[in-house]
Formats: structure tokens, C-alpha cells, sequence
């Protein structure tokens, strides 16, 4: 296969082309300061679970922030702090707090809107005060309460509620304390001092108001006094750590890269015209990431910290024709790119084909990865070819700038194993492996996809104290309808079923609002107002009050204000429907031991920390295995097309399977963690390790002329510099991804100078 490029008509208008090119990476570099970028930490996990992952970030769980103020002293009072802390979240309304309003008018509306919430169980036990002396009783408290000192803020309650029901109504709330502690929650147990609050956060992904909420409680804390501290937990403090050490990971990893890259540049190749290898993955990284939001509409930050990873990759192919160029004469050297065509080709093909398949991840961010690499590296094989052939020169077989390099390649690396130590040394290599399989660790846990610091790692094993660690205790059961009536009807249809599900008794939809509210009229009868009024004449005659003083009380028993329209005051505190883009569903919590009985008519969906977790992790695992056996045959088939002969084929991919196999080693030695992120590395190290392969079978079949060991060491190095500098991240997804690379290369690249020359002997 020789290069489909015609150099001379470009070579005649060399400086015209090379302006032109110019002027267009400026309008990219232009473009590329004004993308927008997006962390959205869904996009870690499988879209084929979209469904599940929206109604979990839905849920009115998720969309809560939890709020401690902590004690590790019993006896130090933390009221004055909670209170100062309350004042500052409810008067700061950049936050995005808000909490339900518990005040007495919310118990009045609450108190009107009962009859809609009326059942048996409120029959029974309101049955058990309508006796002569406990109407009395009560009659007696509301009236001492209306002429006392304090009788204004009394009026509103006790005149329309004389009995006190109120008592019993709001009794029913305690079905929503569903994590263990009552909407605004104190504690004083042991060593322990604290209180929890509970605020509504509605900007589940604001990268803003997440940052904003964050400096509002690093300052809060430092006016606390000593012993006594302030942290939240929920959806905000995730993004905004995500963001800080993303970004930070991003600038370190650039820094030391390109630091990396000036030192290579010093030490081996020490030629001017050579810095443009170096620029061109900055070409490279500004327009794919260009064109890459231009496909999704924002691009990740994640996405763009596999710019070094990039950078690395895309030098190879510009390392590969600079030497194959300096080797060569001026007026050979258009022949020479041409003869390079090739082997390149097939480097770049398999590449880009391993990214490619990461597109069919189902991991959103994995399918930005995976077109921001396959057109860098696209581009970079274009710029090897219809680029630097313009800027470097052939100077007849120069080496001598390349010292030490060539006293390294010429004393060692020119030394390989024999063909029989080269076998014993990849089988005890692969036996190993297999061995390491079974003390290699992986974290499924969503968590091992976040950034977490110390601290937020500190304060969750605080909140999980406090809650009971009610995250991974309970579950959610989504009840599902067309429309908003259909999901509450279907939800007490399903409670029926499973006495266990008790919510629906606040949230009934119009159908059993009209029922209760034909209970409540039924209990309230006119014989049962009489018998009160009778009971009650004797308080109000010893306070002077007149008998039709409460007579709206009796009115609103009779004839409760209530429409099927009216909206559920619940709804304010706790709003349990989600809607999805088809449907409604009604959220219940329960815990996660419990079973349902499903009815078959009506569609429910289960949802955990650990269910969903362990669906994540099969989904996942399932496409990981397809995509490794996929890319194996793919490379397999695409050597074997390149090459006509199965054993240089099943050479090439020796590098690969020994990259994967000392990865397997060296993690399980060190006990480095795989996440479910990390998995997809191991494609990574087969697509890059078969480029060595590659090349070094061509260099078997032609000679070392245009294919030297030392092209393929520096373009190694500069792979093991794109990826190794993702070890100096601090966020897992991207660490395991450069630890992986990193060792795996470093195997690769050994096993293709020492191990396949010797293999390679007796297959020209």
C-alpha cells in the first residue's frame, strides 16, 4: 500500500499551503477558547440504565441537601450556631437552599386539607377522645390558651380547632421521617452532639451554585467555635469537588507533560526543525476538542484531561516519518513518506478503531473520549503526511545529533533474548497473570467514580452515623402512570397489596380523596357536633363565652372547604411524583430487605445505592467483555490483512497481551483498585501495544532503515508520557487509566525490543 498523497503539486506552493494551514489552526484556536464545558457526573455511567439514573437523581432523596452541625462534645450547646446557621441559608438566595415551611400557617392549611386524608385509622383514634370528660378537658386548654398573655398566637389554632385534632393530624406526618430523623432532627447520644437539617436543592448539576455553596460553608465554619463544626452532604458538594479536582488534575497533568516532552526533546532529538513533532499535538488537541463539542454540545473536563493522553499518541506517527525523513535524501524523501504510508496506516487504523469501540461503552463520557481521540489521531496521521514532509528535511542518513540514543540502541537494545527464552519468558509471564486474576481488586461502588477528599470521606462516615446509614439501608419503589392521577391510584392500589407502603396515605390521588372525604362527612355526623357542643356548654359557660363562639369549627366538621383540584399542602415538604419524559411515577422508600408483591398491570421500578450499583457493574462488565473480544478479533483480522501470515499476526499482538498481563501483576502486587471506569483501559493497552507489533515487524521485513528502534522507543516514551502523567491525578477515573497504561506500555514496549525480534527471525 503506498501513499495516496501527491506531494509535488504542494511542494510548489509550499509556503502558500503552510500559510493557509496556519490560518485555519488560528480560527480552531480561536473556536477552542470559547467552548463550553460540562460535568456531568452521569455521563460516568451507563446510558443504558438512563432511565434508572434519571429517576434516582430525580428522587426527592437525591434532591435534598443534608445539612450537620457537629459536636464531639455532649455537653456543648449548638442551638445558638444552628440558628445563626439557618438565618444565613435562608436570607442567602444564591445558595439554592430552601426549606419547607413548618410554620403555623402550614398547620392551619394542613389542618383544612385533612378531611382529603381522612381513613379508619384517623376514625379510631379520634373515637377515643369523644368522651364527656375529654371534651371537656380540651375545650378547658383551648380556651386558657386563647386568655392567656400569649392568646394572639393562639387564636388562629385553638378557635378553630377547640378539640385539638391537630394533635393526631400531625401525628401522621411521622410516615415521612424515612431516614431515621424527623425533618429537622437534634441528637444528644454518648459522645455525640448534633443536628441535622434538611433543604431542598433543585440545581442538581449547577457547577455555579455548587461552588457557591461550598464557599458559603468554608467561611460559615470559620466563625464557629472550637469543637464545633458545619458540613453538608448531598448532590452540590460532589459536583464542586468533581470540578476542583478535575480542573486541578487537568493543569498538572498538562504541566508535567509537556515538561516531560521538553526534556525528551533536549536529550534525544536536539534538532530545531524536530520541535514541530511537539506543536503538532497541540494542533491536534485544539481541533478535535473543537469538533468535538461541536458533536455534543459541551465538552467534559474529563475529556479534555485525555488531552495529554492525546498529545502522546498523536507524536508517534510525526516520530515514526521525522526519522524515516532524516535518513533519507532531499530528493528521495517524498518516496520515503511514501514507503511509510503503510506501517503507519495500520498503527493509526488500530488505534482509532480501539477508540472507536469505547463508543459503544454505553459510559457517556467514554463515547467524548472516544471521538476526541479517533479524530486526533485522524488528524495527527494527516499532519505526519501532509505536513511535516514540508518542514523536515532529508539530509542522507544524519544520525549523529541522536548520541545518546544511538550508544544506547547500539550497546543494549540491539541485543534481543533467544527465541526459546523469549518463549519461557511470556509464558511465565501469562501464568502469572493468571495466577494475579485472583488477588486483583475491583471497587463496583459509585463512589470510587467521585472525587472525595478526606474530609468529605470524614463526614460521610459522620452522616451515615447519624442517618444509620439509611442510603445503603433503604431503597426506592417507583409506582409508574401516564399521568399524575395514574401513578397515585396505582401506587394505593399496590399499598393495598403491601401494607408496608404507608406514603400514599398523605399523597391519595382524586379517586380516594373523595372517598375519604365521604368518611370524614359520615363520622362527622350531626348527632356527634351535638354531643361535643353538649359536653362542651359547661367550659364555656364557666369562661363567659358564648355557645356559636366556635361555631366554625363545628361548620368546617360538617362541611369541609375540600376540592379534588385543591393541591396537596404535602406537597411543599415532601413532593414524592418524578416525572420522567412518558411518564409519572410515585416514589416510595422503604428498606431494602423488604419485598414487594408486584401486580402485574402496573409497572414498578426498584432503585438503591446497591441495585443500582449492581446493575451498573453487569451492564458494564457485559459490553467490556464484548468490546475486549471484538477489538482482539478486530486487530487479529486487520494484522492479518496487512501482513497475509497468521503467526506475524498473532506476533504483532503479543505486545498487547503481555501489557495487559503485567498490568494484571502489578495491580494486584500493589493492591491498586480497578474501577468500573478503569476497565476500559485494558482496550487501550491492546489497540496501542499492537502498534509496536506492528512496526516491528516492518522493521523485521525492510530493515531498520526507515523503521529504527529508536523511532519506536521515543514514540513509546511519548505514550508513556501522554498516559504516565495521568498517575499525577488525584481522581481515580483518570490515575487507574495512567497507572494502567503506564505499566502496560512499559511492558509493551519491552516486549517488542527484546521479545519479538526473536520471534520474528524465522518469519520474513
Amino acid at each position: 500500500m503506498r501513499s495516496p498523497f501527491s506531494f509535488e503539486f504542494l511542494q510548489k506552493y509550499r509556503r502558500v499551503y503552510l500559510t493557509f494551514c496556519a490560518f485555519i489552526f488560528l480560527l480552531f484556536l480561536f473556536l477552542f477558547f470559547r467552548i463550553p464545558t460540562d460535568d456531568d457526573f452521569s455521563q460516568m455511567l451507563p446510558q443504558t440504565l438512563a432511565e434508572q439514573i434519571a429517576l434516582f437523581s430525580q428522587s426527592p432523596i437525591s434532591n435534598k441537601v443534608f445539612v450537620v452541625v457537629f459536636s464531639s462534645d455532649p455537653k456543648q450547646d449548638i442551638l445558638e450556631a444552628v440558628d445563626d446557621l439557618k438565618y444565613e441559608i435562608e436570607n442567602n438566595s444564591n445558595l439554592g437552599l430552601s426549606a419547607p415551611n413548618l410554620d403555623a400557617s402550614f398547620l392551619i392549611s394542613y389542618y383544612n386539607f385533612f378531611p382529603n386524608l381522612w381513613n379508619a385509622q384517623s376514625a379510631k383514634e379520634v373515637s377515643n377522645i369523644l368522651t364527656p370528660k375529654e371534651i371537656k378537658q380540651r375545650f378547658n386548654q383551648s380556651i386558657d390558651n386563647l386568655f392567656s398573655g400569649l392568646g394572639m398566637f393562639y387564636s388562629g389554632i385553638s378557635k378553630n380547632d377547640p378539640l385539638n385534632l391537630l394533635e393526631f393530624f400531625t401525628s401522621k406526618l411521622n410516615v415521612l421521617n424515612f431516614i431515621g430523623q424527623n425533618l429537622q432532627s437534634e441528637n444528644n447520644a454518648g459522645d455525640k452532639n448534633y443536628q441535622l437539617l434538611i433543604y431542598d436543592y433543585k440545581d442538581f448539576l449547577n457547577l455555579s451554585k455548587a461552588k457557591a455553596l461550598k464557599d458559603f460553608f468554608v467561611n460559615f465554619s470559620k466563625t464557629l467555635p472550637q469543637n464545633l463544626q458545619v458540613f453538608y452532604i448531598g448532590s452540590p458538594r460532589y459536583t464542586s469537588q468533581n470540578d476542583e479536582m478535575i480542573r486541578r488534575d487537568v493543569f498538572w497533568v498538562s504541566i508535567v507533560s509537556i515538561a516531560l516532552m521538553i526534556l525528551m526533546f533536549i536529550f534525544l532529538l536536539k534538532d530545531k526543525k524536530a520541535l514541530f513533532i511537539y506543536f503538532a499535538p497541540l494542533i491536534v488537541i485544539v481541533i478535535s476538542a473543537v469538533i468535538t463539542q461541536k458533536i455534543f454540545g459541551a465538552l467534559s473536563i474529563m475529556t479534555l484531561g485525555f488531552g495529554g493522553v492525546l498529545m502522546g499518541l498523536s507524536v508517534d506517527y510525526l516520530v515514526y516519518i521525522y526519522f524515516a525523513i532524516i535518513t533519507s535524501s532531499r530528493k528521495d524523501k517524498f518516496n520515503v513518506v511514501r514507503k511509510m504510508f503503510k506501517p503507519i496506516f495500520a498503527s493509526a487504523i488500530t488505534s482509532i478503531i480501539t477508540f472507536l469501540l469505547l463508543f459503544f461503552s454505553a459510559i457517556g463520557i467514554f463515547k467524548q473520549v472516544a471521538v476526541f481521540c479517533a479524530i486526533g489521531l485522524s488528524l495527527a496521521m494527516l499532519i505526519a503526511f501532509l505536513i511535516a514532509p514540508f518542514i523536515f528535511k532529508g539530509e542522507g542518513g544524519r544520525e549523529g545529533k541522536n548520541d545518546i540514543l544511538n550508544n544506547v540502541s547500539n550497546k543494549y537494545l540491539s541485543k534481543c533474548l533467544s527465541k526459546r527464552n523469549a518463549k519461557i519468558l511470556l509464558t511465565v509471564i501469562f501464568l502469572l497473570a493468571a495466577i494475579s486474576l485472583n488477588f486483583l481488586k475491583t471497587n463496583t461502588s459509585l463512589e470510587a467514580l467521585n472525587a472525595q477528599s478526606k474530609q468529605l470521606k470524614a463526614d460521610r462516615k459522620i452522616f451515615d452515623e447519624i442517618t444509620g446509614a439509611s442510603f445503603d439501608t433503604n431503597k426506592m419503589l417507583f409506582v409508574f402512570g401516564d399521568t399524575r392521577e395514574e401513578a397515585l391510584r396505582n401506587n394505593e392500589l399496590l399499598s393495598v397489596q403491601n401494607p408496608i407502603l404507608t406514603l400514599w396515605t398523605l399523597y391519595p390521588s382524586n379517586h380516594q380523596r373523595q372517598e375519604n372525604i365521604e368518611n370524614w362527612k359520615q363520622f362527622w355526623s350531626a348527632d356527634k357536633i351535638l354531643f361535643i357542643k353538649e359536653n362542651a356548654r359547661s367550659v364555656l359557660d364557666k369562661y363567659g363565652v358564648k355557645a356559636n363562639a366556635f361555631n366554625s369549627f363545628y361548620e368546617n366538621l360538617l362541611n369541609p372547604q375540600t376540592s379534588a383540584n385543591d393541591k396537596n399542602v404535602l406537597e411543599n415538604v415532601f413532593n414524592p411524583i418524578v416525572q420522567t419524559q412518558t411518564q409519572f411515577a410515585f416514589v416510595n422508600i422503604i428498606s431494602k430487605d423488604v419485598q414487594i408483591k408486584n401486580i402485574p398491570e402496573i409497572k414498578t421500578v426498584e432503585i438503591s445505592n446497591a441495585l443500582l450499583q449492581e446493575k451498573i457493574a453487569e451492564d458494564v462488565l457485559s459490553r467490556f467483555t464484548k468490546i475486549m473480544i471484538v477489538l482482539l478479533i478486530g486487530s487479529f483480522l486487520v494484522t492479518f490483512c496487512i501482513f497475509g501470515s497468521f503467526k506475524q499476526a498473532f506476533i504483532s499482538l503479543l505486545p498487547a497481551l503481555t501489557a495487559i498481563s503485567v498490568f494484571i501483576i502489578f495491580a494486584s502486587l500493589f493492591g491498586v483498585e480497578l474501577n468500573l471506569i478503569g476497565l476500559y483501559g485494558l482496550p487501550l493497552l491492546v489497540g496501542l501495544g499492537v502498534d509496536y507489533g506492528i512496526f516491528m515487524i516492518y522493521q523485521n521485513k525492510v530493515g531498520k532503515m526507515l523503521h529504527p528502534t529508536k523511532a519506536v522507543i521515543i514514540a513509546a516514551l511519548s505514550t508513556l508520557i501522554g498516559f504516565g502523567s495521568l498517575m499525577c491525578a488525584r481522581h481515580s477515573v483518570l490515575f487507574i487509566i495512567g497507572f494502567m497504561v503506564f505499566v502496560g506500555i512499559t511492558a509493551a514496549i519491552l516486549t517488542t525490543i527484546f521479545v519479538l525480534p526473536a520471534l520474528c527471525e524465522d518469519s520474513k
